[in-house]
């Protein structure tokens, strides 16, 4: 399930910025591979009067199991943890160090390959051993404590991994101190439960919580800011929050040009970013300083000329990263419509390549067919066009699957045009919707000896649901008329 949403209806009020809703992304694993544990750290007070043969066959198998872990043999390395969990067992018993910090890794792989019901018994059961040795604010319950609530979260349990998340804080306040860093991750796992209860303003008082941390830490312009503010403007960029995604960026930019001056290659990433939010969400900002009528498709392509003259100017700029840059700024030429600009842009970058078999390759995948760089997905319900009431999650399983399969074609200029729709179920339902956007589309076009060319006969298909109790009575009629003509035969009782 998508974990992000747009913020706009939840935060407008609260901050007063207009946003647009952008396309969920997957979150990313929690997990590293630094995050697994060596249970000798753990078990070294037992050495002195444990079996010196069994010590080392304990750190065979773990020194075994993080080879696995890290080489993604997930299987394998499940395996190998539940063996150093028997082997800490038998040689130390339950409570102990070196059983709690191996179930602690058994969990980590197991939430890792999807096993999450043996990950939280295995998380909880590393909780309650280290409770029973020590107490309920060690400082060994934040990692298994994070790890249960990573694991309740994918679980569909958001409550749960708040009050893990939350006690997972408390435990790091207590330890660390209230302004330790190390608080940063835990509150962006909890803004991630927040955003699967749909408390979306929660969520994100949170990642300003988690960047104030570093804030509060380090200078201004200090360089060890600018990772947290890369986190910060992923999220937004989630949460379709490209104006304030816009802003911290140019704080990013800010910073790198405070500490390696204006021509540094660090800038080119954020600046193309910055062009970005200008593409996803064209308005400027009220606080942006423009008030000499600059439009924002003019800030976008003024973003990139300077990212390209970054990696022009450049020494250390590699033909790639410099190739890139230039596809760029004639993508974005492209879509503001700047037609001379953007066959420039793309003509160059074609050169730049050059003819060698070197880039034959990479040039391949850049003009070899045409690339969209401006689209959006056709309604995934019929219900979102046509005006219905949403349908209460308790009968969504009487929704129905319906298709459309359109070919069209890609002028040379990148537009499409002769678009039609070739096949359709029910039959005109989303036909008008599908041809609707993909008419919106727009293609950096393929390119032969430099020259950019039209494309024939592209293949789109678009499934959806629907609900036949919502199809119009025309559109009932054709499909009537289609299952006389195949088997079985139609039906038309209500769902």
């Amino acid at each position: 399930m998508p974990r992000y949403a747009s913020i706009c209806t939840a935060l407008t009020a609260l901050i007063g910025c207009p946003f647009t809703s952008a396309e969920a992304e997957a979150v990313p694993d929690f997990f590293e591979p630094e995050e697994i544990q060596r249970p000798d750290a753990g078990y070294a007070e037992d050495q002195a009067s444990g079996d010196a043969t069994a010590i080392d066959e304990i750190s065979l198998a773990v020194d075994e199991f993080e080879r696995m872990y890290s080489d993604d043999r997930n299987d394998s390395a499940i395996n190998e943890a539940k063996r150093v969990v028997q082997l800490c067992i038998d040689r130390f018993g339950l409570e102990n160090t070196c059983t709690t910090t191996a179930l602690t890794n058994l969990a980590i792989t197991q939430h890792r390959n999807d096993e999450l019901e043996a990950a939280e018994e295995n998380f909880e059961a590393a909780i309650s051993q280290i409770e029973a040795m020590e107490d309920n604010l060690s400082p060994r319950l934040i990692v298994p404590l994070r790890g249960l609530g990573k694991t309740l979260l994918d679980l569909g349990r958001p409550l749960e991994a708040v009050s893990a998340n939350r006690r997972a804080l408390h435990v790091s306040h207590v330890n660390h101190g209230p302004r330790n860093l190390d608080q940063a991750d835990i509150l962006r796992e909890m803004s991630d439960a927040y955003v699967a209860l749909s408390d979306l303003v929660e969520a994100d008082r949170l990642q300003v919580l988690a960047m104030r941390l570093f804030q509060l830490r380090y200078p201004d312009n200090d360089e060890r800011l600018v990772p947290i503010l890369y986190q910060r403007a992923d999220w937004l960029n989630h949460a379709g929050a490209h104006i304030m995604e816009r802003s911290v960026y140019t704080e990013i930019i800010e910073i790198i040009e405070a500490n390696q001056g204006s021509n540094a290659l660090e800038l080119i990433f954020p600046l193309t970013k910055v062009a970005e939010t200008y593409r996803l969400h064209p308005e400027i900002d009220p606080f942006d300083g423009l008030t000499d009528g600059y439009a924002p498709y003019r800030r976008a392509l003024q973003t990139m000329e300077r990212a390209a003259s970054i990696a022009e100017a450049n020494p250390n700029a590699d033909r790639l990263m410099y190739v890139d840059t230039v596809i760029s700024l004639g993508d974005y030429s492209n879509i503001f419509q700047f037609r001379g600009k953007s066959r420039r842009s793309y003509s160059k970058a074609w050169s730049l390549l050059g003819e060698q078999d070197e880039h034959s390759v990479y040039r391949e995948q850049r003009f070899g067919a045409p690339t969209l760089i401006q689209g959006g997905e056709p309604a995934p319900l019929y219900e979102l066009i046509a005006g219905q009431k949403p349908v209460p999650f308790e009968e969504s399983a009487g929704y129905r699957d319906g298709y459309v399969v359109v070919h069209y074609d890609v002028t040379a200029r990148g537009r499409t045009k002769n678009i039609r729709v070739l096949e359709s179920y029910p039959p005109g339902l989303m036909d008008r919707e599908v041809t609707r956007i993909i008419n919106r589309f727009k293609y950096r076009p393929r390119m032969i000896e430099g020259q950019a060319v039209p494309t024939e006969s592209l293949r789109f298909r678009h499934e959806f649901k629907y609900y036949l109790r919502h199809v119009p009575d025309n559109v009932l009629a054709r499909m009537k008329n289609v299952a006389t003509q195949v088997e079985p035969p139609y039906e038309t009782e209500n769902d």
